[in-house]
């Protein structure tokens, strides 16, 4: 076999399987299938107001762009479905960068100090429980279970 064969057969193989894992990404985004925590995308105060409304709590999970830990939660301990059931019953969620906008706001108003940072309030923005750095997904449910019955 020729060079020339065996790398457009290679680039073949990877361009087919890198479709069905984009069609597949694509369709559960669809379907609203993906499993993990469902971050809405609305201010806090919206959220606050909506979770009053649906009468549960806010989590709230600040990040900054330049964090590899925030992408790492983003995408580990996030997506994990065990947690995603907890947060999704009990919360409502919404994911802010604290370097941006009324993200900055935030990160005053209860002292956040370093990214990433969780934590839970109440629909009167009183603060309840929090944590900065990375979490992984049992240990994160685990915080939040001993707060939140």
């Amino acid at each position: 076999m020729s060079a020339l064969y065996k790398f457009t057969f290679l680039f073949f193989i990877l361009f087919t399987l890198n479709k069905q894992s984009v069609i597949g990404q694509i369709n559960d985004l669809k379907n609203n299938t993906t499993a993990g925590v469902q971050f809405l995308n609305i201010s806090l105060d919206s959220a606050i107001k909506k979770a009053k409304a649906e009468k549960k709590m806010v989590f709230v999970s600040l990040y900054a762009t330049w964090c590899g830990w925030c992408t790492y939660m983003k995408t580990k301990t996030y997506t994990n479905k065990k947690l995603g059931e907890y947060i999704n019953a009990r919360f409502v969620s919404v994911r802010i960068n604290g370097e941006k906008g009324g993200g900055r706001a935030i990160v005053k108003k209860y002292g956040v100090t370093a990214y990433p940072a969780q934590f839970v309030i109440t629909t009167d923005g009183a603060l309840i429980t929090g944590s900065v750095g990375y979490l992984k997904p049992d240990e994160l449910l685990k915080n939040l279970s001993a707060v939140i019955k």
